[in-house]
């Protein structure tokens, strides 16, 4: 269990005030929200590289808060993995083991057991210069967990992968986090990710965390009503209707979800060459506007009102 009670942070000018959220033990956690908003803040604090200046971080229902990083049980993989140059990939495996005085036989077994988890036993040996980027990212998630911790904290662990090798990674992760029960704290801007491995979210809005009190609905739990405007209807030149969707909690999955529905003449209005959305079409929710960089977040409520606008003439 991770819990945070009224934690207030700061680093430089940047604050956080009484932040609080609660995971239960077991749970896999998403953190959303926008970029330099604290997230990573608050991750290094629960893992003691960030001290808090009031409030409390519980690990399991004790307080940890004063306790030095070594001593707090936690697993991290800081997004840039802060892997060891000099080291290869045995010695990241058994470092935190060896750290704690562990035999030199359970550290060997152990490694073993890890290696061939993770699918790495070939290149144990290895330099971590020699590695791919996929399989560092084996590597820090081995290192993290090795020691058993009573938490697992990842930032943005996989952004700079292509997109097979990290939907493997996610499989992987769900394997061992499913297998182990520790509880995890994953920060993250990718929808796919969240659906793929949390059983909660959160989200971080303008320093106020979001989803605490219990776990959100699923992507196939919601009910999305997407309105279109006149303005859209005609600009797109077809008659497309009001729709309710059950399978989307982010702006970016409307616009797909949508687009498949309608076929290519409303997909071209609404999704550039990529398949992303256009960046000058106008978005409300519930009659608010929604800034572009929010709309791969998973900020979408059950019954919430999308409506779509094509951009204003000139703007």
């Amino acid at each position: 269990m991770i819990e945070l009670k009224n934690v207030s942070i700061q680093a430089g000018d940047f604050r956080l005030k009484n932040v609080s959220f609660k995971i239960e033990t077991g749970e896999y956690a998403v953190f959303m929200g926008r970029t330099g908003r604290g997230k990573t803040t608050i991750l290094e604090s629960i893992c003691g590289l960030r001290r808090i200046t009031s409030g409390e971080i519980l690990v399991h229902g004790v307080d940890v808060s004063d306790w030095m990083p070594g001593d707090r049980g936690i697993g991290y993989v800081p997004q840039d993995l802060a892997l060891f140059p000099k080291m290869n990939v045995d010695e990241h495996l058994s470092f935190a083991l060896k750290l704690r005085k562990q035999p030199t036989n359970k550290i060997q077994k152990r490694v073993s057991s890890l290696a061939d988890q993770l699918a790495i036993t070939h290149l144990l040996k290895r330099s971590i210069n020699d590695l791919s980027g996929g399989e560092k990212q084996r590597v820090a998630l081995g290192r993290a967990i090795s020691f058993e911790p009573n938490a697992l904290l990842l930032d943005e662990p996989f952004s700079a992968l292509d997109e097979q090798t990290r939907q493997e990674m996610h499989n992987l992760l769900k394997k061992i986090t499913s297998e182990s029960g520790v509880t995890t704290l994953h920060v993250t801007h990718s929808e796919e990710e969240a659906v793929a491995l949390a059983d909660r979210r959160y989200s971080l809005e303008d320093g106020v965390v979001i989803g605490q009190n219990s776990p959100k609905k699923g992507i196939h739990d919601m009910n999305i009503k997407v309105r279109f405007e006149a303005q859209l209807r005609q600009a797109a030149g077809t008659d497309i209707a009001d729709i309710d969707l059950e399978e989307s909690n982010s702006i970016s999955r409307v616009f797909s979800v949508v687009s498949e529905q309608f076929g290519k003449d409303v997909s071209s209005r609404l999704l550039d060459q990529d398949g992303n959305p256009q960046k000058s079409l106008l978005v409300f929710v519930n009659d608010q506007p929604v800034a572009y960089d929010c709309f791969t977040e998973g900020t979408l409520n059950d019954g919430d009102i999308v409506s779509i606008l094509p951009p204003i003439a000139g703007g």
